[in-house]
């Protein structure tokens, strides 16, 4: 995994690199949906990011995560992301991250999508 972000405010580019590694239970009902992630009832993934800051210290940082999805009617899921990170910047710290989300895939002529809902909250020990 890559990726590259620009702070809106101070126009700040960040880069952060890191492999995932995810462990899905197979599901005991079939769950229909175009992405394959998806179709999982249970997801856990550990992950290790290292991002470069332009202006402050560069952040070695551990992904702790665990995701449940429950189907509901109307072809509707439920995903309720719950994350840990563990950061090392300088000093030792940790955030834990919740995200419920609310998602329904759709058929459109070409290519596949889908639709989401969610909200998201955190929290920081510093």
């Amino acid at each position: 995994m890559a990726s590259r972000s620009v702070d809106r405010d101070s126009a700040e580019v960040n880069w952060q690199f890191g492999p995932n590694f995810d462990i899905t239970l197979k599901p005991i009902l079939r769950m229909k949906f175009l992405n394959q992630a998806k179709q999982k009832y249970l997801t856990f993934r550990g992950g290790y990011r290292y991002l470069i800051s332009a202006t402050g210290p560069d952040e070695n940082r551990m992904i702790l995560e665990f995701t449940p999805r429950f189907l509901l009617p109307k072809s509707l899921s439920l995903a309720d992301r719950n994350r840990m990170d563990l950061r090392w910047y300088g000093s030792f710290s940790w955030r834990y991250r919740n995200r419920l989300s609310l998602e329904k895939d759709f058929t459109m002529r070409t290519p596949d999508g889908g639709a989401m809902s969610g909200q998201s909250e955190s929290f920081d020990n510093d």
